[in-house]
């Protein structure tokens, strides 16, 4: 277990009876999920991209601000649609700020070409649903030809046909994540606001047939369920449901309040008890207590616009530290904003936008707290 998550949570005593069945789930989605990277990392690679994921990892290590490696992870939002309304989520509650697009194939393809002999895996989504695209095949297909890790994250809350099912499968995605958070319809649709259960365990159903039909070990089918404060009762049932529904297996996630946001009743509202005082001192979104936020160096997260942001929580364009599109991919990773960050974040002072709102840049704490 994670130092973070041992820490105790200031005010509240006499939980850990009711904190047994979350936390080990927590922990051990971290090590599926390491193990999951380090996977495609040994299956995709080649001596370019190991010895970039090397460097990558020195020159974090080192807090380089100006790095000569390229991101190892490059999440492409290749929509930042959708179609459901999740109450923490910018883009459901209608927070988000950047315009709604859809990134075009070409320059989807134009971008991959810069990253590829560097980067092992490529994740398809951020702030969107990537089934809303209707040439998603061929995107995923896009990664799958340069010999790149594929993975998406999808609510698969819109019907999906036999015939897309099968295009999705053949076009031959690593992993599919898909969020389910409960066992009943009404628990699941509580936060996934406008989603079916129904509807999302025929398709993870449909995908399954797909993926069995045409003799294949891939897409791995991920349950992810978010633990909220009305559901992570449930999650005892939900691991003898994950292969009668149709998965491979269970990871389950904490849920965090939007960017810049420190409301506690918003965090008594939705979090479970282990973690609804993430704020005010408590363990940080990231559980980043006594390091240094990774992200500025070890992962690249482009808008449908192309836009840079210096992590997946970060939303809207005014807050982009470059534009990969007009720039070109490795002159926004170094650009002066992204430097800055990097600078900022592995000091723990004079943190630049837009990481001064995040509690993941303070490892000893945000000061004034």
């Amino acid at each position: 277990m994670a130092a973070a998550d041992a820490l105790p949570i200031p005010g509240k005593h006499g939980r850990r009876e009711r904190l047994e069945a979350l936390v080990p789930d927590v922990t051990r989605t971290r090590v599926q999920r390491l193990w999951a990277h380090a996977s495609l990392l040994i299956k995709y690679a080649t001596p370019a991209r190991v010895a970039n994921a090397l460097l990558n990892e020195y020159e974090y290590r080192r807090r380089r601000d100006v790095l000569s490696s390229y991101p190892p992870t490059m999440t492409i939002d290749i929509t930042n649609a959708c179609q459901l309304e999740c109450p923490l989520c910018a883009t459901g509650n209608k927070s988000a700020a950047r315009a709604k697009g859809v990134m075009p194939l070409p320059q989807f393809e134009d971008m991959l070409d810069q990253v590829a002999e560097r980067a092992f895996q490529v994740f398809l989504y951020s702030w969107g649903e990537p089934t809303l695209v209707p040439r998603l095949p061929q995107y995923i297909a896009a990664v799958k030809r340069r010999r790149l890790g594929c993975v998406f994250s999808s609510n698969l809350s819109r019907p999906l046909s036999e015939a897309e099912a099968e295009a999705i499968v053949a076009a031959g995605p690593d992993r599919i994540i898909v969020s389910l958070d409960g066992t009943t319809a009404e628990t699941h649709a509580r936060y996934r606001v406008g989603s079916d259960i129904n509807v999302v365990r025929g398709n993870v159903q449909k995908l399954r047939a797909a993926r069995e039909r045409q003799g294949r070990g891939y897409p791995r089918l991920v349950w992810q369920f978010l633990a909220f404060a009305h559901n992570h009762h449930q999650l005892r049932e939900a691991h003898s449901l994950v292969r009668p529904w149709g998965f491979d297996t269970l990871e389950v996630e904490r849920p965090n309040l939007p960017f810049g946001v420190d409301d506690e009743a918003l965090a008594r509202e939705w979090f479970a008890p282990e973690h609804e005082l993430r704020l005010h001192g408590a363990p940080d979104v990231k559980d980043n207590i006594g390091k240094v936020c990774f992200w500025p160096w070890r992962v690249a997260v482009l808008a449908p616009d192309g836009g840079l942001s210096t992590c997946c929580y970060v939303e809207g364009d005014k807050l982009d530290v470059d534009n990969a599109r007009t720039r070109g991919f490795f002159t926004a990773w170094n650009s002066p904003k992204m430097a800055a960050v990097r600078r900022g974040v592995a000091s723990g002072h004079d943190v630049p936008a837009p990481c001064v709102d995040c509690s993941a840049a303070y490892p000893q704490g945000r000061p004034g707290k």
